[in-house]
């Protein structure tokens, strides 16, 4: 393949990327995993999860997406923005974590 028609394909496919649709979708999936948690039982959701196909890493960044701060726009989101979207998503579990850790010491 020469260069040209390596150019052109990269620009293809960069052109028609949508990342606001893709983090839209990312949210959703993440809540419904968060919806489908919080219902079962301790120890019973990953088991849940497994069979769908869905890597453990996978679903923890679709629930980090999911409970990243929602007013953070995906009309003009870049790769860059991705990623801080998702560490914004860590940070927010781990302040849940660190309450539910407070309150389960009372």
């Amino acid at each position: 393949m020469n260069l040209a028609a390596i150019e052109l394909e990269i620009l293809q496919l960069h052109n028609g990327l949508s990342l606001k649709s893709t983090v839209e979708a990312a949210r959703k999936i993440g809540d419904l995993l968060v919806q489908a948690k919080s219902s079962l039982p301790h120890g019973h959701y990953l088991p849940w999860v497994s069979p769908l196909g869905i890597h453990r890493t996978t679903d923890s960044r679709y629930i980090q997406i999911c409970k990243a701060p929602n007013d953070a726009s995906v009309h003009h989101l870049t790769i860059d923005g991705l990623l801080s979207l998702i560490k914004a998503g860590r940070k927010a579990e781990r302040r849940e974590a660190a309450v539910i850790d407070n309150l389960q010491t009372f």
